[in-house]
């Protein structure tokens, strides 16, 4: 059932879309020997890029740096003499890092280019969120289901699949109001990369309206329908308040989400420059299983941003209400005067809804805005809704489904402003054979926490059939600490979170503790450790 014009919430006057271990041993021996100096939100400047001789906004005295296997940690400590590490991004080998103060980023890369002990050196690059100007009281959601049947048919897909809560969308973006009413209930534990917290709540609102488009609560009798009525949320905040985001938090934020359980990343954010670093994180994602969409952009003209413009993404365009290419008629022109409208190349994928997109706001309110990262989560709900109905399904496998049942506009067969068209989520959900039953599983997001700094550890568990379900936590004298589930539980994919306390909510101690699934007469068990 379709919920969207039950707007109860009221509509501001105005808007805009405006860590496992490192793989090689050579970071986990340098760290023995270097101090990881806070991060500190660095300035912004600019940078000539030799590859595409253009000019770049980079992060000022910062550099990403991957080092060779192999290398020992004596010669990275040579390298490094007057330079402090930052962060260590986890599961890539990155250290991200403070460079002289009488060095420029231009002369560091240049330096660490011709090292050979160096894989890669970069800028730490510059992106923002996709904005654009919109009609404040726009109170349908024509994307779902219109009259004119230039939307993406999802009332028809529904009647196929309303997703799983084990699929979770990260929402890599300026935060989630995590106290909305249409969002709270779908929302897991998430991270804040840019204030290194773990509180990734939104102080912007672009997130927020991202995060409603792709999964709000839905059939609730409340606010709008989201495209994947049960998949859950995480927020992961890599964009500050002003919609800038650094690329390194970006990395962070993919690994993050991938090692916590996420199935499929939204990425309604983009930067102009090309990063092997930025390309590393999303095939690790890739690698794993994860589908990651990322939008196109807003300049009305045929230009990358990245990371949408790697192949292992989903590159998502913007359509109206009349099914064609956003351009400046629809949003307009910036404050500098330029031309805004949905960006094309011959690297998109396809296009969906993405003009004066009805959606969750800050306050608990609703709000319409438009832009590419409108359009985005449309397709990363269908991406959930996808490996909800088949968890067979690969990101390859996922696209290719997502670009053969879309909707040919215009040019017949794929074109550069439109990819293979705009999506349709009945003809792709009615495309995939229902997925055989997985066997009950049971993966730790996370399983080493620190109580003290509120870290929590992530339980996904997946049940091949209904049954009674418990799920406790022992320790390692077999005394029961906690019970976390105990009762009936509907065969499919979900997620418990432990905060290390025992059932009076008292912190308990370091050591080793064990999580037991029990499933009928089944019993699965993993390991958590607790340091303090």
């Amino acid at each position: 059932m379709k919920d969207g014009n039950r707007c109860r919430f009221p509509a501001p006057c105005r808007g805009s879309d405006s860590k496992n271990p490192v793989a090689t041993g050579l970071l986990s021996l340098l760290f023995l020997f270097l101090v990881i100096t806070p991060a500190i939100a660095a300035n912004i400047t600019t940078y000539f890029n030799p590859r595409t001789n253009r000019y770049a906004e980079v992060a000022d005295g910062e550099i990403l740096v991957k080092f060779k296997k192999g290398t020992s940690p004596a010669q990275v400590r040579s390298m490094m003499v007057g330079s402090r590490v930052l962060d260590e991004i986890e599961g890539l080998g990155i250290i991200r890092m403070k460079i002289p103060s009488d060095k420029t980023v231009q002369e560091m890369v240049e330096e660490y280019e011709n090292n050979p002990n160096v894989e890669y050196v970069e800028p730490n690059y510059v992106g923002y969120c996709f904005k654009t100007p919109d009609d404040p009281y726009f109170n349908q959601q024509w994307g779902l289901e219109s009259a004119s049947d230039k939307d993406v048919d999802a009332p028809e897909a529904w009647d196929i699949d309303i997703g799983d809560p084990g699929v979770v969308i990260a929402i890599l973006d300026t935060g989630i109001e995590l106290n909305h009413p249409d969002l709270k209930d779908k929302i897991v534990s998430g991270w804040d990369f840019v204030n290194n917290d773990n509180d990734p709540s939104d102080d912007n609102g672009h997130g927020t309206h991202v995060a409603g488009i792709a999964a709000a609560s839905t059939d609730n009798g409340l606010g709008i329908a989201g495209v994947s009525w049960k998949s859950k949320l995480m927020p992961v905040k890599v964009m500050d308040a002003s919609g800038t985001g650094y690329y390194s938090d970006w990395i962070n934020g993919i690994v993050y989400a991938v090692d916590s359980g996420a199935k499929v990343l939204n990425m309604s954010l983009g930067g102009t420059q090309d990063a092997v670093s930025l390309k590393d994180a999303i095939d690790y994602a890739t690698d794993r299983g994860c589908v990651v969409c990322a939008a196109m952009g807003n300049l009305d003209q045929e230009i990358t941003f990245y990371p949408a413009g790697y192949t292992n993404t989903i590159a998502v365009g913007a359509t109206d209400e009349d099914d064609t290419r956003c351009d400046v008629t629809d949003w307009g022109k910036d404050p500098e005067g330029n031309d805004q409208g949905s960006s094309y190349g011959n690297h998109i994928d396809v296009v969906a809804p993405g003009n004066n997109i009805l959606s969750t706001s800050l306050n608990s309110s609703l709000l319409s805005m438009s832009g590419t990262s409108m359009a985005t989560p449309f397709v990363s709900g269908l991406a959930a809704l996808i490996i909800s109905r088949n968890w067979t399904k690969g990101p390859d496998e996922i696209k290719t489904i997502i670009r053969n049942t879309a909707e040919d506009l215009e040019t017949a067969g794929w074109d550069k402003y439109h990819g293979s068209g705009r999506i349709n989520i009945y003809n792709a959900l009615n495309s995939v054979e229902k997925g055989p039953p997985r066997e009950s599983t049971l993966k730790i997001g996370n399983n080493r926490i620190n109580p003290h700094y509120n870290q929590r550890s992530l339980i996904h568990y997946e049940l091949s059939r209904a049954d009674n379900l418990s799920i406790r936590i022992y320790n390692l004298a077999g005394e029961e600490v906690k019970v976390l589930y105990n009762d009936w539980h509907d065969a499919g994919r979900d997620t418990a979170e432990w905060l290390g306390k025992n059932a009076d909510g008292q912190t308990v101690g370091s050591g080793v503790y064990f999580v037991v699934l029990k499933i009928g007469s089944d019993v699965t068990v993993k390991r958590i450790m607790v340091v303090k």
